[in-house]
């Protein structure tokens, strides 16, 4: 476990994510790290980049909606923030989906 925390920090600094608001998130994400290796999914956590900066670029388009001034900002804010994350779920279950089917679809067969 230890070095999956240490191999999370290591990710996290290199792209600038500060300590304190995301030592929960990285602690579990090092939980997620440490059970992949030990299902024998091991992986280098470099393979996580790609989906950080996609994590990123998804939440810099959510910060973009909100709206400043009213009391009901930091609500709708959470609003969006729960419901986007169902989306974000769905949408990558679904192109899992249809990429397994892609790659697995032999001539012939049904899909």
């Amino acid at each position: 476990m230890e070095n999956a925390r240490a191999d999370i920090d290591a990710l996290a600094d290199r792209l600038g994510w500060s300590e304190d608001p995301t030592r929960p998130g990285r602690e579990s994400m090092a939980q997620v790290l440490a059970a992949l290796r030990t299902l024998g999914c091991g992986t280098d956590v470099e393979v996580f980049l790609p989906f950080a900066r996609a994590a990123e670029a998804v939440v810099d388009t959510e910060m973009d909606l909100l709206h400043t001034g009213g009391s009901d900002v930091r609500a709708s804010a959470v609003i969006r923030g729960v419901l986007f994350d169902v989306m974000m779920s769905l949408m990558l279950r679904t192109v899992r989906q249809q990429r397994v089917a892609e790659r697995l679809h032999r001539p012939g067969q049904a899909l």
